[in-house]
């Protein structure tokens, strides 16, 4: 199982991956790409991660969503028009500038816009062109650029995994986008050529309760390399769980039927433990984008602080960290580096509750940036020591871990309104084992 860091509050973010010295991938959005071309092309030259490049085309048939918002109200130009955040302006006058207007106007890409075969030619073109020259062309003017003032520069060493068709949300496979997804992946072979790409499926979440789609979908895809799946609104922690076991079989049935791997585009908890039922690899973001509505705004809340429970494998809200931090040490299942602080503090105050809860009410208010940043780390620490654990340890060996993890969690369950994922890990690994 390999683990993909979703890069989104970039600013916010790439301090704290630097930190790690693990191997995960990253996965960056085509319109950061556009948006920090000059900064993450340094960044990467630095880092020395792998990563790809997710085109994020989808979002072309929710113009609305790319449209730039101040205090809740869309903004408008000098003109009266509404205005495009700045880094989908870049990405869509990369792929097609005349579109630029149409998404200003709230005007979505139609499929009938891909019967013109230029537009197709275009779009894969274009998508192609900025997963292979974007953040290399940034890094190898870096490295000029440190040449001509006499610094040593690092070896510029691009480390793309793959490149990733274009894709957009289909409802079901009857869908005109689904047909169009494949022409795009079809057409994206063509002008690779034997260079590795994925396809990815992005689709509606009922498609787990339909027999024998596995080989259809193999068929489909049959010209690309691995497939990225994409299950619109699908949330491993509130799902049924009939849902997670359809899951897996699905999972398993496409990996079986496509010889190729699966990696889960936004990966909940539950996607770690489907390494031996053919799942490749997950992500997500930094305890966030575990789960993404197709049809809803590709965002997220950057000022709500959302913490990680190990041992229940589960985020909780900004008002329950609070009451987290005011009634557990968090020292207790997790020793990183910003539970151990915490738990500092607790000690500190440990014979004068009433200013240990003003400490803590403290971070919330005036060191926001320092709670944020803490339990962004904590998450990747923890992420990371579960993806090792469940690509070393056996199964037995698992569900022993899960059995504690379980029973630790159920202390959270009245005051943090937990739901104890973990005991639904555990009990769909011991059927699954049977």
């Amino acid at each position: 199982m390999r683990y993909y860091v979703r890069l989104a509050r970039y600013t916010l973010e790439k301090d704290i991956l630097l930190e790690f010295s693990e191997d995960f991938g990253l996965i960056i959005p085509a319109n950061l790409v556009k948006y920090y071309n000059k900064s993450l092309g340094s960044y990467m030259k630095k880092h020395q991660k792998s990563y790809f490049i997710d085109p994020l085309t989808y979002v072309f048939t929710h113009p609305a969503n790319m449209l730039k918002k101040q205090s809740g109200k869309l903004e408008r130009n000098s003109k009266g028009k509404y205005k495009l955040k700045k880094s989908y302006e870049k990405l869509v006058e990369d792929i097609d500038p005349y579109l630029i207007e149409q998404f200003i106007d709230k005007i979505p890409i139609q499929p009938n816009y891909f019967l013109e075969p230029d537009n197709v030619d275009r779009f894969v073109k274009k998508n192609i062109q900025i997963q292979k020259e974007s953040l290399s062309e940034a890094s190898e003017k870096i490295s000029r650029y440190e040449q001509l003032i006499g610094e040593e520069s690092e070896e510029n060493d691009n480390r793309l995994e793959f490149f990733v068709a274009p894709y957009f949300y289909a409802d079901r496979i009857t869908d005109p986008w689904y047909a169009i997804n494949i022409e795009l992946i079809n057409l994206t072979r063509e002008y690779l050529g034997e260079s590795l790409f994925y396809g990815v499926l992005c689709i509606n979440k009922n498609i787990l309760y339909q027999r024998d789609i596995a080989e259809v979908i193999a068929e489909d895809y049959d010209n690309c390399d691995g497939i990225l799946l994409f299950l619109s609104d699908f949330h491993s922690e509130r799902e049924s769980l009939a849902t997670l076991s359809r899951f897996k079989e699905f999972v398993y049935s496409l990996s079986q039927e496509t010889g190729k791997p699966i990696i889960n585009l936004y990966g909940a908890g539950l996607s770690p433990f489907l390494d031996k039922y053919g799942l490749s690899g997950t992500a997500s973001g930094l305890c966030i984008l575990e789960s993404r509505n197709a049809n809803e705004e590709y965002g997220f809340s950057i000022a709500r602080i959302k913490h990680y429970i190990p041992s229940s494998h589960e985020k909780i809200t900004e008002d329950n960290f609070r009451t987290y931090l005011r009634s557990f040490d968090p020292i207790e299942e997790c020793k990183c580096s910003f539970c151990s602080y915490i738990s500092q503090i607790r000690e500190r105050y440990i014979n004068n509750q009433p200013q240990y809860l003003d400490h803590i009410a403290n971070l919330f208010t005036s060191e926001r940036g320092f709670l944020m940043k803490g339990a962004m780390t904590h998450f990747l620490e923890n992420r990371l020591k579960e993806v090792e654990k469940i690509n070393t340890l056996t199964s037995p060996k698992l569900l022993e871990i899960l059995h504690d993890e379980t029973a630790l969690a159920k202390r959270y369950e009245l005051s943090l309104d937990t739901n104890n994922f973990s005991e639904t890990i555990l009990n769909l690994l011991e059927d699954w084992t049977k």
